[in-house]
């Protein structure tokens, strides 16, 4: 690997890979065999080390990206079905027809494109996938863009007097990461999924989605999607108390002119598991006018590493809208939202 690429990987390593959760990180670092250490400064020297005698080198981080960047991570998801006139469509079998569309509309240049390791000031788009995972075909619209946050660093705070004035500095790390924004269509699950890491407390949240689907359409429009009914979904999920990777941990029904809430005091536990709220909660699942306004449902991912893990996810009914709060991999958030999509 030349000099130049080397460094530009140690830049990647610094910014990028530095930006995702210890644990991800770790998961390379074992992938490829190298010390992992406790601390981000461990990671990174190992990393930079292992840059340098070849040992990692930028397809094993870009794999690695696809995996675990921009997937959950305070990220709001929009879950669509696919009718199944679109879904069997002889569109999804023909990847040029698809890169015609794609070229037809002007973004011919990210067709296939390398994994960007770009900071762009603005959300770009940055790459137009289209590939197959075990038989499966997946296409895959990707948008980037490089903020700058700071991180708090006591152990860097000091005093100083000056002028028989007395001052505390306190200090903050500078870290570049990315926000990522991902429209995918998987017609072999007839789902398709908008992923979007801009709050929706920002203007940006709905002009980012209106440019997503100015590109997605494209390819199909965006009234071919339909967007999942989640409020269905969280009565059912509530209902729902067989052994399984989802356990409701508050939840909110609503009927005309009320609601009612049932919630567990820790956040980590299903309100279900007290008896005496699950015989109060019985009593609303012979009425049939309510339905779900917002639940936070506690969901058990698949096994990232050694050990599985509860995920907070919150489910908006009246918005028909996901947010995942912890980071995942691309696998454990598919298994989330298939999960969810069985119940609508």
């Amino acid at each position: 690997m030349a000099a130049d690429d080397k460094e530009r990987l140690k830049t990647l390593v610094e910014g990028v890979v530095l930006a995702q959760g210890n644990e991800f990180i770790k998961v390379l670092l074992r992938r490829k065999h190298l010390p992992i250490g406790t601390t981000k400064a461990d990671f990174v020297e190992h990393l930079r080390a292992a840059i340098d005698s070849g040992q990692l080198t930028s397809s094993d981080i870009e794999q690695w990206l696809h995996e675990v960047e921009g997937w959950g991570n305070n990220q709001h998801v929009y879950l669509y079905r696919m009718p199944r006139q679109l879904a069997v469509s002889a569109l999804w079998t023909n990847e040029n027809a698809i890169r015609r569309l794609v070229t037809g509309a002007g973004h011919g240049d990210v067709w296939a494109a390398e994994t960007s390791y770009a900071f762009p000031e603005e959300l770009t788009l940055t790459g137009i996938h289209y590939f197959e995972v075990a038989a499966e075909r997946r296409l895959r619209f990707e948008w980037h863009q490089g903020v700058e946050t700071l991180v708090r660093v006591p152990q860097k705070d000091f005093d100083e007097v000056e002028a028989d004035e007395q001052y505390h500095y306190k200090a903050y790390a500078k870290r570049r990461e990315r926000t990522v924004v991902r429209f995918e269509v998987r017609p072999g699950l007839r789902l398709a999924a908008a992923f979007v890491q801009v709050p929706t407390t920002s203007n940006e949240h709905e002009s980012t989605l209106a440019e997503m689907w100015n590109v997605v359409g494209a390819v199909a429009a965006q009234s071919q999607f339909t967007e999942f009914n989640l409020a269905k979904a969280i009565r059912k999920i509530d209902e729902d108390i067989s052994p399984g990777p989802m356990r409701t941990n508050r939840v909110r029904l609503v009927t005309p002119g009320a609601f009612v809430t049932y919630g567990a005091t820790a956040t980590t536990a299903a309100y279900r598991d007290v008896q005496d709220a699950n015989d109060a909660r019985k009593a609303v699942s012979t009425i049939g006018a309510f339905t779900g306004g917002a639940a936070d449902v506690l969901y058990t991912a698949p096994a990232m590493a050694t050990k599985d893990k509860d995920i907070q996810v919150r489910l908006d009914g009246q918005n028909r809208r996901i947010w995942i709060r912890a980071q995942l991999t691309e696998t454990q958030m598919w298994s989330l939202l298939t999960r969810v999509a069985s119940y609508a």
